[in-house]
């Protein structure tokens, strides 16, 4: 299912991507649609692999509780 969106778009942008469009989807009917269907998925993609990424060093940077015991020194660790 499709659905229409109406996009105001700076000037100098909206030549920009026509002209990528052209290069990469050719002047045929639907391209444009294509071609912003196509960034809209990067976008998206990005935004989830980002979000994936400060998760991760979210909890690395909470750290883990390995549990065990906290030694002053090896001495102690290995009962010497």
């Amino acid at each position: 299912m499709t659905k229409t969106i109406t996009l105001n778009v700076d000037e100098n942008i909206n030549e920009e991507f026509r002209k990528i469009v052209i290069q990469k989807y050719g002047d045929k009917k639907g391209s444009l649609s294509h071609a912003v269907e196509d960034a809209f998925k990067l976008l998206i993609q990005s935004i989830n692999s980002n979000n994936a990424d400060i998760d991760l060093q979210n909890k690395i940077n909470a750290g883990y509780n390995l549990g065990g015991l906290i030694y002053k020194n090896r001495d102690e660790l290995h009962e010497r």
